[in-house]
């Protein structure tokens, strides 16, 4: 399922998997903001992943999607809801930490969920 699609900003898809990937940790070890946010840090854990998407030769926009598993503690029928909040707490951690541009601003797609 696509949580969100975002222009190309300063970092590449790879640099913003790096970068999703550190904010995970980050967000697993905050225990105040896992209360905010109602999950736990199993909740978080390898739970997004970022893919470019060209057209032709050129990266346009960056991909976020959710992954989850069949042994993923997120209930399928709050994933959406749930899991949008989750990326909105990690997408501000890679803002702040790699940048306001680190991605471009987001898109809206016109359509549910794609992956």
């Amino acid at each position: 399922m696509t949580v969100a699609v975002y222009t190309r900003g300063a970092l590449t898809a790879r640099q913003i998997q790096e970068a999703i990937e550190d904010a995970q940790r980050d967000l697993a070890a905050d225990k105040e903001a896992l209360s905010e946010l109602g999950v736990t840090a199993e909740d978080v854990e390898d739970l997004f992943i970022a893919k470019e998407q060209r057209s032709g030769f050129v990266a346009e926009t960056i991909l976020v999607s959710i992954l989850i598993g069949a042994g993923s503690n997120l209930a399928a029928d709050a994933a959406s809801h749930t899991a949008k909040r989750i990326w909105s707490a990690i997408a501000a951690r890679i803002r702040k930490t790699r940048g306001s541009d680190a991605f471009g601003d987001e898109q809206q797609t016109g359509r549910a969920a794609d992956e």
